[in-house]
């Protein structure tokens, strides 16, 4: 496959763990789009390693957003960022950032690029995954992305010893998550991921579905998926809810779970046909390509604001009061000083739940990428 990532690259290890034949279907499809939400996810990233490089938070500031949780999310980051580079330069370790990793050892021909880390060679390290979804996250002892990088840097900078971190700012929960590992851990981390690309290479791997084949790329065409997708659809009767609380309690995950994937793979699938449609490549009667939702917008916004400014003063403006991110902002760039900000902000900042939503609760084994 071309493109700069390995088919069996660090973040697709789980996957691959879980369904060894995935990476046989994703490189049939090949790369594919990057989705919207990839993109951001890529532009926040940029933003991050742009701190990392100018040891500021300025990029931050720059960040062209209209929302302000982003912003937060970024400062949330920041944070934990300074945190690391006022280690490193007091310990005088090295700071990595967007650095790339030999991963021939474990059979990743391309390597991977770890987000930021600090390492002490010859000693310790400590590394950083920035995850800026929602979504469930394995926790950085179970993560097989974060072992290959552990794997990488012990085998670049001979660390004995290191931690890593998984920081996701809009996370349900905990928003950083770390683990330690051992010399004799990362030894053993070797051999499962050496395992886990060496069964993943065999050209008659199983394909397993699950949870997992959220994010793969081969989701609508897999013929795993599809098979569990048309079963859970030819059983599914006329009352899910019934028929689930008719079943003991041990046996409901099973059938509610074959549901969502059957759920998913017809998204997909469906997602896959319209594009088809709108590309030309296919016709299907009935169906055509027609104008989405449109929106009204000033054609001339100067002229705009000056009528309204006539005909309403003030009132053509909206007043709202600022977010606590940009309340820390603005106090800071008065010179308001970062302690003096926490100490004034600290009572009036609270953090607001999500709306209500069912997720996993790990309980059952099953994990999701989401988040990445």
């Amino acid at each position: 496959m071309s493109g700069t990532h390995d088919i069996n690259s660090p973040s697709s290890l789980f996957r691959r763990e879980l369904c060894p034949g995935s990476g046989r279907m994703e490189e049939q499809v090949g790369e594919g789009e990057t989705s919207p939400a990839a993109a951001e996810g890529i532009r926040k990233h940029e933003v991050m390693a742009e701190c990392a490089h100018q040891r500021s938070r300025d990029p931050i500031t720059e960040f062209d957003t209209d929302s302000p949780e982003d912003r937060e999310g970024l400062e949330y980051c920041w944070a934990e960022m300074e945190k690391l580079l006022d280690q490193a330069k007091k310990e005088n370790a090295l700071v990595l950032v967007e650095h790339h990793l030999d991963l021939e050892e474990v059979g990743i021909s391309k390597g991977g690029t770890l987000d930021f880390a600090i390492v002490k060679p010859g000693e310790w390290f400590t590394l950083v995954d920035w995850k800026f979804g929602t979504g469930w996250v394995a926790a950085p002892f179970y993560n097989r992305q974060m072992h290959a990088y552990a794997c990488g840097l012990k085998q670049e900078f001979g660390c004995q010893y290191g931690t890593a971190m998984i920081v996701q700012p809009h996370a349900i929960g905990e928003k950083t998550k770390s683990a330690s590992f051992e010399d004799y851990e990362i030894e053993q981390l070797y051999a499962r991921l050496k395992e886990i690309v060496r069964r993943a290479k065999d050209p008659n791997a199983r394909l397993i579905p699950g949870s997992h084949c959220q994010y793969c790329k081969a989701l609508s065409s897999c013929p795993a998926r599809r098979a569990l997708a048309e079963s859970a659809t030819a059983q599914a009767p006329i009352s899910v809810v019934s028929t689930l609380k008719s079943l003991p309690p041990e046996s409901r995950h099973e059938y509610f779970e074959r549901m969502r994937l059957a759920l998913a793979w017809l998204g997909a699938a469906v997602k896959d046909v319209e594009q088809s449609i709108l590309t030309g490549d296919l016709t299907i009667n009935g169906f055509k390509v027609g104008e989405g939702r449109s929106s009204r917008v000033w054609a001339d916004i100067s002229k705009a604001e000056q009528l309204l400014v006539q005909e309403l003063g003030q009132a053509a403006y909206e007043r709202k009061l600022l977010s606590p991110a940009q309340a820390e902002k603005r106090l800071a760039e008065v010179g308001g000083g970062k302690r003096r900000v926490t100490t004034l902000l600290q009572d009036l900042v609270a953090q607001k739940p999500g709306h209500p939503r069912v997720v996993r609760d790990g309980s059952s084994g099953m994990i999701d990428e989401g988040g990445q």
